[in-house]
């Protein structure tokens, strides 16, 4: 495990400080995203003389490298600039414990969501906004599975442990870089009813920018009350965002299914975040983000015969 870098201010400044940063470099992310979509529209007329599969796997493959490379470029420079160890680094003997766990918590509550699913009438499909036809065929499948997840998986590992966690760990230890990683993630890293995201959305990345202008307003509030039983008081407006965002994210939830899904979603971000703090290598937290879209493709691919169910 990696020497935590020490800080000689404010534990809240601290945050304070890496939430901005973060938050700045998720920006960054999501302009370049936009960026490459762009780039991805402009190479439509260029593909059309190849047939559907070809052309789908050539443009994911040139728009798909471009956003991987792009996101390891800024989170190798970021990590660079700011002394903060980005985990690339091979997992050793010692790794093989969290490495087996990454891959059985995923697969386990994939199973258990697809089979209270199958219990109530909700289609798997339904909750991760994917359909592959009643009997897809095996180019198309493989294709489709395997673009997305060569950007997802490296996409997820590099901004939530690279970036998010590896900046958490200047301010907390371990344990608590883990559960601060995990609710950060889980707030900024999802979408739709839970799926995962390697770019927050425009609405997450928006409500990241209202969390770190409140922490400010309580970092500044906190530091100019002189009473010291009053000071507590500077955090009211983080502690109402806090029950807020949970809140708006419950509200996309309308079924025990898609409880299960998103809760399953947030289980793997926390056992990915433990992953790298046990390793310090990016392979295990990506290892937990494959195993996690290869379940959800598999369990979709396996209720094949529905229609499309969004």
């Amino acid at each position: 495990m990696s020497l935590r870098t020490p800080f000689a201010v404010r534990p809240n400044r601290a945050l304070l400080r890496e939430s901005v940063l973060v938050t700045a470099v998720l920006g960054a992310l999501a302009l370049w995203r936009r960026v490459v979509r762009l780039v991805a529209d402009s190479l439509v007329p260029m593909l059309d003389p190849l047939s559907t599969v070809a052309a789908f796997v050539a443009g994911g493959v040139a728009a798909g490298g471009l956003f991987v490379a792009g996101v390891a470029l800024l989170v190798r420079a970021y990590a660079a600039r700011r002394g903060v160890d980005a985990g690339f680094a091979l997992p050793t003997r010692e790794d093989l414990r969290p490495l087996a766990l990454t891959a059985a918590v995923p697969v386990a509550l994939v199973c258990v969501t697809a089979l209270v699913g199958t219990a109530t009438g909700v289609p798997y499909g339904s909750l991760t906004r994917t359909h592959y036809g009643p009997s897809p065929s095996l180019v198309p499948l493989l294709a489709t599975v395997g673009v997305h997840v060569a950007v997802l998986v490296p996409g997820l590992a590099l901004v939530c442990q690279g970036v998010v966690q590896g900046s958490l760990r200047r301010v907390f230890d371990g344990p608590r870089a883990v559960v601060a990683t995990t609710l950060v993630g889980g707030f900024a890293l999802t979408g739709g009813a839970g799926g995962l995201t390697a770019v927050p959305e425009a609405g997450k990345l928006a409500g990241a920018v209202v969390f770190v202008a409140l922490l400010a307003l309580t970092v500044h509030a906190s530091e100019r009350i002189a009473r010291e039983d009053l000071r507590p008081l500077a955090s009211v407006p983080v502690a109402l965002f806090v029950p807020l965002a949970v809140g708006s994210g419950l509200t996309q939830i309308d079924s025990l299914a898609g409880g299960l899904f998103a809760l399953t979603h947030l289980a793997v971000l926390g056992v990915a975040a433990y992953g790298y703090d046990r390793s310090d290598s990016l392979l295990v937290p990506a290892f937990a983000y494959l195993c996690l879209s290869l379940s959800n493709a598999a369990v979709v691919v396996a209720e094949g015969g529905s229609a499309p169910p969004f």
